[in-house]
């Protein structure tokens, strides 16, 4: 999750309205991508662990539900963040320097909302092997 913290903050500090894509785009997407794929990995097997072999098709389904709706319901919200920043700036800037504000201020709240994530997890989240898992049973 800090990875994917990073890589929007890379995109926040950097990004202006005429960013180089290999410069800026490239390295945030990269971290993005290699942040949330770690991330997602950990929260699946996390979600399905001590799960019975009967109840694994359901479980599955509620967590990729639970997934894919908190990934549209955050998406709408930073894109609802990025279009009141950019909407409240259209006055006193190109229409280029508004936009590219509200999409900084939209990933800043996603780079926020990440960490603030990791903290969460990092204080709450207490998974240890049990003697027969780490025996393979």
């Amino acid at each position: 999750m800090l990875i994917s913290a990073g890589g929007l903050a890379w995109y926040a500090v950097m990004l202006t309205p005429t960013s180089n894509y290999y410069a800026v785009l490239l390295p945030a997407m990269l971290a993005n991508g290699i942040g949330a794929g770690l991330t997602f990995v950990g929260c699946t097997s996390l979600g399905m662990r001590g799960v019975a072999p009967r109840d694994s098709g359901v479980a599955a389904g509620l967590l990729n539900t639970s997934v894919q709706c908190g990934a549209a319901l955050g998406l709408g919200a930073l894109a609802a963040i990025a279009s009141a920043v950019t909407r409240s700036q259209q006055a006193g800037h190109t229409h280029a320097a508004a936009l590219t504000n509200g999409y900084i201020a939209g990933l800043l709240a996603g780079a926020i909302i990440y960490a603030a994530g990791a903290v969460v997890a990092a204080l709450t989240i207490n998974a240890r092997l049990s003697t027969d898992e780490l025996a393979g049973h």
